[in-house]
């Protein structure tokens, strides 16, 4: 619905607008080179609006450390929202049970979409921590924030997905923000399993 609605409507507009540049060429050159610039513009838009939908679509499969997962999927969505993504891990390799590890994994991603979706951020940090008290990995983002004493939308499932995900690996999942201030999203998961 998302690509029809929005992405091939500004597509078309885009080849409608190149038509009138043609048409105009011959008889007004300067019309057309006005005409040709706003659809340069337009495309370069609706190249960001194709990588944001890229990285929600792809399937999300976590492999190998969590570490190098968060970096990888940091600068994955700093190259496709050209939001400035910093990520903090650990120097040394983080043993965490895999079923931690996959929730950590998916509560970051669908953090990271909401910011995209919602928070009109310039700026995210992924951290990572871990320590005898467990693990914990933290979002933060600069956007606009949101009232969380307000139940989110039902078509905003992204908040409900991150709690479920968290509390079915043995997780706690917290959220902090208020209008204009930013949104910080923090799973923690204080007893988890070492791999053997």
């Amino acid at each position: 619905m998302d690509l029809h609605d929005g992405i091939m409507q500004d597509v078309y507009a885009v080849s409608l607008g190149l038509e009138m540049a043609l048409a105009d060429l011959e008889d007004d050159p300067t019309r057309a080179d006005q005409a040709l610039n706003k659809a340069i513009d337009d495309l370069h838009g609706v190249v960001r609006d194709i990588r944001n939908f890229i990285f929600d679509l792809r399937p999300r499969r976590f492999r190998g450390q969590l570490s190098d997962a968060l970096l990888d999927l940091g600068r994955e969505f700093e190259d496709n929202t050209t939001i400035r993504t910093a990520v903090s891990v650990p120097s040394s390799r983080v043993a965490v049970a895999d079923e931690v590890a996959v929730a950590v994994y998916h509560v970051a991603h669908e953090a990271l979409s909401n910011v995209r979706k919602h928070s009109q951020a310039d700026q995210v940090e992924i951290l990572l921590e871990t320590g005898r008290e467990g693990i914990r990995v933290e979002i933060t983002d600069n956007g606009s924030g949101f009232d969380t004493s307000q139940d989110p939308e039902e078509s905003h499932r992204g908040l409900r997905n991150m709690f479920a995900r968290a509390k079915a690996a043995g997780g706690q999942l917290d959220v902090s923000s208020k209008p204009g201030q930013g949104t910080s999203i923090s799973v923690r998961f204080p007893d988890h399993p070492q791999p053997a």
